[in-house]
């Protein structure tokens, strides 16, 4: 496998970089230097792999926020129906000894 990178580098910025790349090219006032390296099916895998790999740990992190807001809405929920409850019982409490 074959891939060709090309670079579109401004002369000012990349001065070293440009007068170190084999390849460079000056067209409409950039330089474009074209970087040529094969791929083994090696590092093809290995490539893969490492691409799968970082695609499976964005979806578990967005389980892991689904989850984790699932959470939290359901603790407010509780706290809420908690809160509900503390306050009947005290208002409760008043007019018992409201009525004694």
């Amino acid at each position: 496998m074959r891939f060709v990178h090309t670079y579109f580098l401004t002369p000012d910025r990349y001065k070293r970089t440009i007068n170190t790349t084999k390849g460079a090219v000056f067209f409409c006032g950039i330089f474009a230097a074209e970087e040529t390296f094969t791929v083994t099916s090696d590092q093809a895998r290995q490539r893969a792999e490492k691409s799968f790999r970082q695609e499976e740990r964005a979806r578990d992190a967005r389980k892991a926020m689904t989850e984790y807001e699932a959470q939290a809405v359901a603790i407010r929920e509780k706290t809420a129906r908690l809160k509900a409850l503390r306050l009947t019982k005290q208002a409760q409490a008043v007019d018992s000894k409201l009525e004694r």
